[in-house]
């Protein structure tokens, strides 16, 4: 009978040391001696501190969503920098080709359809799938000395879609020089 009061002597003060050390704060707050389990149950119940599992799905929803949307933002912000970026290269090798033509004597430029560009294009490697094309041909009103010059350039941009860009001009014959 002895060891049987002594065990369960034992287990009461162990689960009053394990309740008294889940709830240190709330046994000082309520409990006179730490010698009540009950009552340190008690304490935990109805405690108020923390979030709730609602408060919480909410505050991690929020989260969440803001993480997504500036995710997506920097997304769009890198796709719309990189077609910038193709487009300017584009142009800039359009307008040297353009000022090389003019930079030519009149009887050098002979009529061309769909050729290739006189001077290798620059600043292009990075572009997929680049074809220019350059087309010289007489004035479309037919005027002596006047010839027009379109040069054009077409590459495969994002997800696959074909961009184009031109540049048409009229170079007239400066009598020699």
């Amino acid at each position: 009978m002895k060891t049987f009061n002594a065990e369960a002597q034992r287990r009461r003060e162990k689960e009053t040391l394990i309740c008294v050390h889940l709830c240190r704060s709330a046994a000082k707050r309520i409990l006179p001696s730490p010698l009540s389990p009950r009552l340190c149950a008690s304490a935990l119940k109805s405690s108020s501190s923390g979030f709730s599992l609602l408060e919480m799905i909410a505050a991690i929803a929020i989260v969440t969503s803001g993480v997504f949307a500036t995710i997506q933002m920097m997304q769009h912000s890198l796709a719309s920098s990189r077609v910038f970026i193709e487009t300017q290269a584009v142009t800039t090798a359009l307008q040297n080709e353009i000022e090389a033509l003019r930079a030519m004597k009149f009887s050098e430029l002979s009529d061309r359809q769909n050729a290739a560009f006189i001077h290798a294009p620059e600043g292009l490697d990075r572009l997929v799938d680049v074809q220019p094309s350059l087309t010289i041909q007489p004035a479309p009103d037919g005027t002596p000395g006047l010839k027009e010059v379109c040069v054009h350039i077409a590459w495969k941009g994002d997800k696959g879609r074909r961009i184009a860009k031109s540049l048409h001009t009229l170079i007239a014959d400066r009598g020699g020089a």
